[in-house]
């Protein structure tokens, strides 16, 4: 988790380069972290990209764009399907929710 968490907003960090920082083969990280109960690690980059995103939001980051930059993506419509995929919702719906209950409390 230490190496996704220094490397997320990296588009470029996928399990490739997973695999080469840990030094294990791809099948390898991949049978481990699935014999340990984890996601398989694509699963695990994109989890954690998503969470950071949703933190992003909680903290005015910035906009949906300046957000799906900082957590490693580099298609808007990619973005927006996983985040969708991860939370029910868009992240324009999280952002309007979340300014919403801000705005209450």
């Amino acid at each position: 988790h230490e190496v996704i968490a220094e490397h997320f907003h990296d588009p470029d960090f996928g399990v490739d380069r997973l695999s080469d920082f840990l030094g294990l083969a791809k099948t390898r990280l991949h049978r481990q972290l699935i014999q340990a109960g984890s996601l398989p690690p694509a699963s695990l980059i994109r989890q954690h990209r998503m969470e950071a995103a949703r933190t992003y939001i909680q903290q005015d980051f910035g906009n949906v764009s300046q957000i799906m930059y900082a957590v490693g993506f580099n298609s808007l419509s990619s973005f927006i399907a996983a985040f969708k995929k991860e939370f029910g919702m868009t992240p324009n719906t999280m952002i309007s929710k979340w300014v919403n209950f801000r705005s209450v409390y």
